[in-house]
């Protein structure tokens, strides 16, 4: 019997889960991507890495360490003088992006998402058995559903209002409560197609790099991010409760980087039990 518990994770600092370099485009390293869906996305394995490392050598690692071969398993070294590899006690599934942050004349930021990528959130808690409170099941049940719908904030209406590229935004009246709780107070419904655009190669922040050499540039390139303020949730499977009660303990709550460019700030991340 495993026990699935389902997680948010907001980004605190610009992300970049990289894919790897990309050998066509203006783009040279590009973030993760859902295969099918194309929004963006932590890998499981990218995941599993950061909470590794984190249990390994965070501050808890006192704590923490002695449990993390038991939760995340082990590996045989290369030279063949440590055994075989041990499975941990976890499963870990992708991050699937919830909301990302739009820029805006009224606010700093409104979260933008759809009522399709919401739905899907809602049908992978089912069939993980996860238990979503029934108000915000109602509430995203609520939502306007279509692709042609246009841009709308959820609430009272906001005369000249302007989020990225979208122009005196209309509203929809309604108590959102729980969705103000898991995606702020600044929501933006998109219909699915303009939020699979804005979360496009061609509208995601790109960043460039360069590296000095005595002071002359000698390589630049260009690196995909995911802006702060998004919002991703990810799954857990564990094997019995008490394990999953250890893993929870080590991260909720707790700030842990992921991805790649530590050194530069990128990835830090809040983790929050659902």
């Amino acid at each position: 019997m495993s026990f699935t518990s389902c997680y948010s994770l907001k980004c605190l600092t610009n992300l970049h889960a990289g894919s790897g370099d990309s050998g066509m485009g203006i783009i040279d390293k590009m973030i993760q991507r859902d295969s099918i869906t194309e929004l963006p996305v932590i890998y499981a394995s990218s995941l599993k890495g950061a909470f590794r490392e984190y249990f390994q050598e965070g501050p808890q690692q006192t704590i923490l360490k002695p449990i993390s071969e038991t939760i995340f398993g082990t590996k045989a070294r290369s030279d063949g003088n440590e055994g075989i590899s041990t499975k941990g006690t976890h499963v870990f599934h992708e991050a699937q992006m919830l909301g990302m942050p739009l820029g805006c004349n009224k606010a700093p930021f409104y979260m933008v998402t759809s009522k399709n990528n919401l739905i899907t959130w809602l049908k992978k808690a089912k069939m993980f058995n996860i238990t979503i409170d029934e108000s915000l099941i109602i509430e995203i049940n609520s939502l306007p559903s279509g692709e042609t719908i246009s841009p709308k904030i959820l609430g009272q209406p906001i005369q000249d209002l302007f989020i990225g590229e979208f122009e005196n935004v209309s509203n929809i009246l309604g108590d959102f409560n729980k969705l103000w709780q898991l995606l702020g107070s600044n929501i933006l419904l998109l219909n699915h197609n303009d939020f699979k655009e804005q979360c496009s190669d061609y509208n995601l922040p790109v960043i460039s790099r360069n590296n000095l050499e005595n002071g002359e540039s000698k390589n630049l390139w260009y690196e995909q991010i995911v802006p702060h303020e998004s919002i991703f949730v990810f799954y857990t499977l564990a094997l019995s409760d008490a394990t999953e009660d250890r893993f929870y303990n080590g991260i909720n709550s707790k700030v842990i980087q992921i991805g790649a460019n530590s050194s530069l700030g990128y990835g830090y991340c809040e983790i929050t039990k659902l």
